[in-house]
């Protein structure tokens, strides 16, 4: 008969993970005494001191062992031993100074956490040779072990760098530590530095969302017309990067901007400011409604952050919020295949970066709901990470009670405040801001062409000139042709905007067109009775010159080129003759008095979100004007003088800063050359940029290589 079987007597959890962390600190005690005492006892045993030899060996010492090979003299051997010996004290110095170095850093650290609130350490990673990992791992190993040694029998303590795992032992035990707690939501109930806007679509944003949005789209256009690179004179333009901005962008970029006086608000703007609420370093829950919509707003404002802002989350998370076509190409993204991966790359993250935080960059990090196995983990990683400006959000509910967690409606209000939310159409055109606006986006089809005549100017039908003048390169201005071309005034802006989008519009443009461009911010029912009062204002002011100069044949309205003549239209003739020119001299002529016509910008002074890439089209078209004609100039003064009217039209440009350079060199006037360059830094300082590499290179080159010799 088999005996019954006896269990083992109880021993408490605590006291065998006690015990096992005694063994473990005697070991790393024993060990490290070994090595820092060990060594030199057994040196100074085994050679003596001093280690190093007392006399070097003369000359006929050194050829009789040489003679003497394989078996080397006594005294030979003896000197051997002691150039060992002298290396091993050098090998020993060195890990007792790196340990001593590292015992200081870590005291050093240990007094600035006891001198502020308490925060979880994370170990320094030990970059470099053995010698700094020896000493790092024994000094990390006595460290850890000393403060475990030390502590009562109890429960399982987290060490720094590793963070606790669940337990599901029921025995009893001591609590443990709470964890690091989050500061609460920091709320601003002052107004913020715009008032929030409205969007028809539902997107909701703050003043410093708007700002940081209309910043990155003029910091895109800048970057654009520094980078253009001139080219052939073509009929049309098929410039990728000429694409108007998406509609949700132009919506933004129309309510922010001021309202003149006399003119309508948008109906986008809040009448009253809202107390706005920043989400606080640390972990916390966003639920509700609209937590989606208010996390695609908090990742644009990081992405668009001009300081370099983060954003960690899986490749589910991201294509939750913004679809699968909208991280490509976005450098501050970090994608992780899963949330382990995540948590993982994170964690590797933050050993790298612990030792120089950088203040003022800001990290975001989404994560789904973790499971009991990785929440210590994340709870400690985001404590670690809340003096690096990062914030982890949790998107669902709060696992414990713990996690602070905001419920948040669909126009963003929560408690204490409000936050931006952004639907996804909108989201994904304000994340696309923040791809690299040095490179060119994706081809898309460009900005619509003016239609070219088949003359240079209209005419009426009685073969006379069309009674109606409008000027739109530079000031707009509208001219009576019958009374000595004498100024129309035109006294609402957006009938001056009218006038100046068909004129952009040759062919004309439909009610739909016409609203989306002038009032993507306001719902259609009010913005198609703003087009009625602005149509019926312009037509009250043309009445009296020309009554059917604003012609409207079914849904389209257009300038009637009868009685009615644009310089713009002129314009775009001539670049079609210059084009399509059958020699030199035809080309030439029709070049020069292009450049003649172009006074200034399309519609200098406006700023309406549909006219930028007009704008920029006629402004390029004028420097491939001036550079064609430089290139064919033979006088070096000439092409001088065509360059820096080329560069007038925009100071940004750095290929005609270059090619200026290139012409000073070439007279070796190299004091004009470094005069440009300096003129292009000064232009560009102004806006936070500095020159392309491609300009420093050649600045250096010129500078250096074709200086004259002393």
């Amino acid at each position: 008969m088999t005996p019954p079987r006896t269990n083992p007597p109880h021993v408490p959890r605590g006291i065998l993970a006690w015990a096992k962390r005694s063994a473990s600190v005697a070991l790393d005690v024993t060990l490290t005494a070994a090595v820092l005492i060990g060594i030199p006892a057994l040196l100074w045993w085994w050679g003596g001191w001093p280690p190093w030899p007392t006399t070097l060996p003369t000359t006929d010492e050194l050829l009789k062992w040489t003679s003497a090979l394989p078996r080397l003299p006594a005294e030979a051997r003896y000197f051997g031993a002691r150039i060992i010996a002298c290396a091993v004290w050098l090998l020993w110095l060195l890990i007792v100074i790196r340990a001593a170095s590292i015992t200081l850093v870590a005291a050093a650290r240990l007094g600035r956490r006891l001198a502020r609130r308490p925060r979880p350490a994370m170990p320094r990673l030990l970059p470099g040779g053995p010698t700094q990992v020896i000493a790092g791992g024994m000094v990390g190993a006595v460290a850890v072990g000393l403060t475990t040694a030390t502590t009562p029998p109890g429960p399982d303590i987290a060490l720094a760098a590793v963070p606790p795992t669940p337990d599901t032992d029921t025995t009893p035990t001591t609590p443990q530590p709470p964890a690091p707690a989050v500061v609460p939501p920091a709320v601003t109930a002052e107004p913020v530095s715009a008032v929030g806007l409205s969007l028809p679509d539902g997107s909701w944003l703050d003043g410093h969302l708007t700002d940081t949005l209309t910043a990155a789209v003029t910091a895109r256009w800048i970057h654009r017309r520094r980078l253009y690179r001139p080219g052939t004179i073509t009929t049309t333009r098929t410039d990728p990067d000429l694409a108007p901005v998406p509609p949700p962008i132009a919506a933004i970029l129309r309510a922010a901007a001021p309202t003149p006086p006399g003119e309508d608000p948008s109906e986008s703007r809040d009448t009253t400011p809202s107390p706005v609420l920043t989400p606080p370093p640390g972990m916390l829950c966003w639920t509700g409604p609209g937590a989606d919509a208010a996390l695609r707003a908090a990742v644009a404002a990081t992405l668009l952050t001009p300081t370099g802002g983060t954003v960690w989350c899986t490749t589910t998370t991201w294509e939750r919020l913004f679809g699968t076509a909208a991280h490509s190409g976005l450098a501050r993204l970090r994608l992780a295949v899963d949330a382990a991966r995540l948590l993982d790359d994170y964690e590797q993250h933050l050993l790298n970066r612990i030792p120089e935080p950088a203040a003022s960059t800001r990290t975001l990090v989404l994560i789904e709901p973790p499971s009991s196995t990785d929440l210590p983990r994340w709870r400690f990683a985001a404590a670690v990470a809340a003096h690096l400006h990062t914030t982890t959000l949790m998107l669902g509910p709060a696992p414990d009670e713990e996690t602070p967690t905001w419920h948040i409606d669909t126009d963003g209000t929560t408690t204490g405040g409000r936050l931006s939310v952004l639907t996804p159409p909108t989201g994904h055109a304000t994340v696309a801001l923040a791809h690299d606006p040095t490179t060119s986006p994706e081809p898309r089809s460009p900005a619509k062409e003016t239609a070219t005549g088949n003359s240079a100017h209209s005419m009426a039908d009685n073969g006379s000139r069309p009674a109606l003048r409008l000027r739109v390169l530079g000031d707009t201005v509208l001219y009576d042709r019958h009374g000595g071309m004498t100024e129309i005034p035109i006294q609402r802006r957006a009938a001056v905007e009218v006038l100046v989008l068909l004129a952009v519009h040759k062919h004309g443009l439909t009610t739909g067109e016409l609203l989306a461009a002038m009032w993507p911010d306001v719902r259609t029912h009010s913005a198609y009775r703003r087009l009625q009062t602005t149509l019926s204002s312009l037509r009250t002011a043309l009445r009296p010159y020309a009554a059917d100069a604003l012609d409207r044949t079914g849904d389209r309205y257009r300038l009637h080129p009868t009685h009615l003549d644009v310089d713009l239209w002129t314009y775009e003739h001539l670049r079609s003759r210059a084009a399509t020119a059958a020699d030199t001299e035809q080309r030439q002529e029709a070049l020069r008095a292009l450049t003649d016509l172009y006074a200034d910008e399309l519609a200098a002074g406006a700023d309406w979100p549909w006219l930028t890439p007009h704008r920029e089209a006629t402004r390029r078209t004028t420097i491939d004007a001036y550079l064609h004609l430089a290139d064919a100039a033979t006088d070096h003064g000439a092409t001088l003088d065509l360059l820096r009217q080329a560069l007038d039209v925009d100071p940004l440009n750095e290929s005609v800063h270059r090619r200026i350079m290139k012409h000073h060199a070439d007279g070796a006037d190299l004091d004009a050359a470094a005069h440009t360059y300096r003129h292009l830094t000064q232009q560009l300082a102004a806006y936070g940029i500095a020159p392309d590499d491609e300009t420093v290179r050649l600045a250096e080159h010129l500078l250096t290589t074709r200086s004259p010799n002393p």
